[in-house]
């Protein structure tokens, strides 16, 4: 038999045997598949499958509960741990989480040291109606995480879906996450606010008033798994942010896309879907070096996507009536742009008076952007798609697309 017969039998075989391992998952995340020998059972919050650290009191950061095992990380979510806020935990080794399913606990208030450890294999089990999905639910205003590392993780869920955190507050820094894959849902009635609305991003489905995300990153993939007329609003690092706060330092690579079959307002970011009421409250956005190498969207007319920016989709709010409400400084954007109506290679759409308050300087875009729509309302451009209604005085310096 030939050397090369010999080879080519060997692969087939290889690849005979790690295709009979996979194992697809049962429920309503039967659309993802594992390695048979990765499959979780039950959750880590089931009895007995959660523990008390052996070190620690959690009351300071000097005794700090000191999570080494899988099992004492997933203290963190279980009901026995209760309110975490005042609480500190500290990694202390890496960690796998490949045996059960993570449930997003609903909060997280305390403060994590990761010890730049790494928390892999986390996969988020809900359903396609689960809000605020993520390795947290919702991070308050009094919640730091600093130094983790978190390898492959997939959340699935639908309003404020994201790897991170569905809902963010607080002191974020120096977290970054990679082969992460985050579906987000749109299969839910009329929402409280009264619209089919999803909000998802990679790192965080919606950033509250006065977070600050410094020195973080998302790599991985987003899909919009297919469902009725809900507003998509899907970033590759935010989905959304409201009022103030600080992202530094910051990006986001990979993919974000799916069957997103919506025919009502759909935005989407390589960096940030969208930005609503900037400066209200008195803080400013401040968006400082960050980055986004993000394919956004697809080659298909069906997929009704618009505001599509290869770093911020939509802006859309009032101006400040002193000062500045957003500033961005020195991102960039990259990748390959897809969109229907008011596609851009750094903002597809900005959207009333809060334009005269947006100050951008020091930005690039190096993008491919592709209109996929024969419409005479399809919009694109080079750095900026639109500039609707009341989007007067925007300070643009030192900045170019080359798309």
């Amino acid at each position: 038999m030939s050397k090369v017969l010999k080879k080519a039998l060997t692969l087939f075989v290889v690849v005979m045997m790690l295709s009979s391992t996979i194992t697809s998952i049962g429920g309503l995340n039967a659309t993802f598949a594992y390695a048979a020998d990765t499959v979780p059972t039950g959750y880590w919050t089931d009895l007995g499958n959660s523990t008390l650290p052996s070190v620690g009191d959690g009351n300071t950061e000097l005794t700090a509960y000191e999570l080494g095992t899988p099992a004492e990380f997933a203290y963190i979510a279980s009901t026995a741990a209760g309110n975490s806020s005042g609480k500190f935990y500290k990694m202390t080794a890496d960690i796998d989480m490949a045996a059960h399913y993570w449930k997003t606990p609903a909060a997280f208030q305390g403060t994590l040291s990761g010890g730049n450890f790494t928390l892999s294999n986390v996969i988020v089990e809900s359903t396609n109606t689960t809000d605020n999905v993520g390795l947290f639910g919702v991070c308050s205003a009094t919640t730091k995480v600093a130094n983790l590392k978190i390898a492959g993780i997939t959340s699935f869920g639908h309003l404020y879906t994201a790897g991170f955190a569905g809902k963010l507050a607080g002191d974020i820094q120096n977290v970054s996450i990679t082969g992460a894959s985050i579906n987000v849902a749109m299969n839910r009635a009329v929402d409280t606010i009264g619209q089919l609305l999803v909000y998802g991003g990679g790192f965080a489905g919606q950033m509250l008033d006065g977070t600050v995300i410094k020195n973080c990153s998302f790599q991985g993939n987003i899909i919009i798994k297919p469902g009725t007329q809900d507003i998509q609003v899907v970033g590759g690092f935010v989905g959304n942010t409201v009022n103030g706060g600080i992202i530094e330092n910051c990006t986001a690579d990979g993919t974000l896309g799916g069957s997103e079959l919506g025919t009502v307002a759909n935005s989407r970011g390589g960096f940030i879907a969208t930005i609503t009421n900037p400066g209200s409250g008195g803080k400013n956005l401040d968006i400082i070096n960050c980055s986004a190498n993000v394919q956004v969207g697809s080659n298909d007319p069906l997929r009704k996507t618009k505001m599509i920016g290869a770093f911020l989709g939509y802006v859309n709010g009032n101006a400040r009536p002193v000062g500045i409400a957003i500033s961005i400084t020195g991102c960039s954007a990259k990748g390959t742009i897809y969109g229907t109506k008011d596609t851009s290679g750094f903002i597809g759409n900005i959207t009333g008076s809060c334009a005269s308050s947006i100050v951008i300087t020091n930005c690039f875009s190096q993008c491919k952007v592709y209109a996929i729509s024969s419409s005479t309302n399809s919009t694109t451009a080079g750095f900026i798609g639109t500039l609707g209604s009341g989007a007067v005085g925007l300070k643009i310096s030192k900045s170019y697309a080359n798309c």
